[in-house]
């Protein structure tokens, strides 16, 4: 769980600030957060293995708008892309 929370509230908060995006809920198991400032526009959620996946470049963008989503999901699939994390080609199962 440690990880996820790292990528979620350093990598992933890091690129929807400089996207200028409103804030996500990110919801992994019994742990949650909010993204960003402010009421969340939407929400995410999955196992803590899908999300650190999701977030660290192990999974496709379509993968990825399979999480369940509450909310815009266009809005927020582009900040899944940030530093060295890039949407994986094709679908990857691990």
């Amino acid at each position: 769980m440690v990880a996820v929370d790292f990528a979620a509230t350093a990598g992933l908060a890091q690129s929807i600030k400089g996207r200028g995006l409103p804030a996500l809920r990110v919801q992994a198991g019994d742990r949650d957060w909010v993204i960003g400032e402010g009421e969340p526009a939407a929400a995410v959620a999955g196992t803590p293995f899908e999300l650190l996946r999701a977030i660290t470049g192990r999974r496709s963008e379509t993968q990825i708008r399979k999480l369940r989503w509450d909310g815009d999901v266009d809005t927020f699939v582009p900040a899944f892309e940030f530093g060295p994390f890039t949407f994986s080609p094709t679908d990857l199962t691990e």
